[in-house]
């Protein structure tokens, strides 16, 4: 938009000073210098006439040094030449006022005039020189355009840059009406990136906007579809503990009722984590600068008693997050890694490029690659039962993709060996 805007500035100033300049070359000054051979005619008339009363009052002898001393009115060279000098092209004429005299026009285009001298075998010659009898009328209009041309020129000149700003500006602005009128009937719909050298910041924010929401909307049906699944065995389960429970008393009773208290704690995790997902993208994100290795070291205080190893640099590494979400991200990668290894979990910090790499590994992934495509999908579950042990809700790595992109980062998951799969998550470094 900046770039257009000076663009357009630049421009205007350009088509002013060629307007100017054309008016000055092409209008205003042929308006002072167009001489025609009948004014010239005339104004060495007009001229002759004061030089021969002068001659007419002195002595020969004076004349050359009168005519060489006088200082014309138009700036005109007289000279005195012989009769006989007088070129056989020279045409006679005689102006309005009835005097009489011979013009000549030479090779370069230069006016001459010859009139009679008060001696007989003398003419007097007048040369152009460099001032012109202007015609009133012209000289007036020349004026009047010299002061309100540049105007009319400079106002024509906006008229055009912004008449040119306008309609530039209109194309990706329909574009943007369009698009905003389809968005409501399909969430696909983008701006083109050709709109974006005109308002890039508005073609970003709004295709930004368009993908959040489209994510989000994805999210809801998935979740929307998949809840009756999620609920319909933990309630199975407590009505069959219920009617496993009519009947009963004393020791079995006990037990059948701690059954169904497990069973309605299943209930509240899952709506739990079900309306922590929903109100992720909706609270605002409360950023700080935190030690990013410190919450790792922190968090793998909790799982002393499995086989981790855990690798972090030397050199501390800051990050801009929220503390709690990010503790939350290292608890559900740790988790998963615990809940599902083998022989082996390995966790380390590095940095590459200005960015804090996370990996997390793990054997025991017994995960296809169609399965790590769809890892982070709200309630997914490589393994088809539905037991915590291999099944969990399916939300966690959901979560986990839901913080990470609200702290502009990454995350992802690959299988970097047959059985060993490794989640890495990046964020940007502080400072």
């Amino acid at each position: 938009m900046r770039r257009l805007f000076f663009k357009t500035v630049i421009g205007i100033c350009g088509i002013i000073l060629l307007g100017i300049v054309c008016l000055v070359v092409f209008v205003i000054d042929p308006a002072f210098n167009k001489f025609s051979e009948a004014e010239f005619r005339e104004e060495s008339s007009l001229e002759h006439r004061v030089v021969y009363s002068q001659l007419a009052n002195e002595p020969f002898v004076q004349w050359q040094s009168s005519i060489e001393a006088y200082n014309s009115f138009f700036e005109l060279t007289p000279s005195l030449i012989d009769v006989s000098a007088l070129p056989a092209n020279a045409e006679s004429f005689t102006v309005p006022d009835g005097q009489a005299g011979h013009f000549r026009v030479d090779d370069e285009n230069m006016f001459y005039s010859y009139f009679p001298s008060p001696s007989p075998d003398w003419l007097i010659l007048y040369e152009e020189g460099d001032s012109e009898l202007v015609d009133e009328s012209r000289s007036e209009f020349a004026v009047l355009l010299l002061f309100v041309g540049p105007q009319v020129v400079i106002i024509l000149a906006m008229m055009l840059g912004i008449g040119y700003l306008l309609y530039t500006l209109s194309q990706p602005m329909r574009a943007l009406e369009r698009v905003l009128e389809g968005f409501s009937q399909d969430t696909r719909i983008r701006l083109k990136p050709e709109h974006g050298k005109l308002i890039p910041n508005i073609v970003t924010a709004f295709n930004g906007m368009a993908d959040r929401l489209g994510t989000t909307l994805t999210e809801q049906q998935v979740m929307i579809a998949a809840l009756p699944h999620e609920l319909r065995t933990p309630i199975a389960r407590v009505r069959f503990a219920l009617d496993m429970l009519r009947g009963k008393e004393g020791e079995q009773l006990w037990q059948g009722l701690e059954r169904v208290d497990n069973y309605v704690d299943e209930l509240q995790q899952i709506s739990e984590q079900i309306l922590e997902l929903s109100r992720m993208n909706q609270e605002a994100l409360h950023i700080q600068t935190l030690s990013l290795s410190q919450l790792i070291a922190h968090s793998a205080e909790n799982y002393e008693g499995s086989p981790l190893t855990l690798n972090l640099p030397e050199q501390d590494v800051q990050v801009q997050g929220n503390s709690a979400l990010l503790k939350r991200v290292l608890g559900n990668l740790l988790d998963n890694a615990v809940q599902y290894h083998h022989s082996f979990i390995a966790l380390s910090l590095s940095v590459n490029e200005g960015q804090a790499v996370l990996c997390i590994e793990n054997d025991g992934a017994e995960l296809s690659e169609s399965d790590i495509k769809q890892l982070f999908q709200p309630f997914y579950r490589a393994d088809s039962s539905r037991s915590r042990r291999s099944g969990g809700l399916g939300i966690g790595l959901t979560l986990v993709t839901q913080i990470i992109t609200r702290h502009q980062g990454e995350v992802n998951a690959r299988l970097i060996r047959p059985g060993v799969i490794q989640v890495k998550a990046v964020l940007a470094i502080s400072g």
